[in-house]
């Protein structure tokens, strides 16, 4: 399993859940996105569109062949950073 932590502001959400879900489910590893006690499947569109990302940090994790570069795409795309 992989994982990173990333500092976000609720008010610095420039992400579209629908793409973002689209980037997840290009990985064949299991990914899921934690903001505080509550754990999403990020290949799930219901259930990422329940997520309420709150000021404080997402944990971005995955299990499987890609889980590094997944994980690593999925920040990026959340941060909007090109790194």
């Amino acid at each position: 399993m992989y994982s990173r932590t990333l500092s976000v502001a609720a008010s610095n959400h420039a992400y579209d859940i629908p793409e973002l879900v689209q980037l997840a489910c290009s990985f064949s590893s299991t990914i899921k996105i934690r903001n505080g006690f509550s754990v999403y499947d990020a290949k799930s569109i219901m259930g990422m569109l329940t997520m309420n990302p709150r000021d404080g940090s997402l944990t971005v994790s995955a299990e499987g062949d890609d889980e590094e570069t997944a994980v690593n795409a999925i920040c990026r795309y959340i941060t909007g950073s090109s790194d």
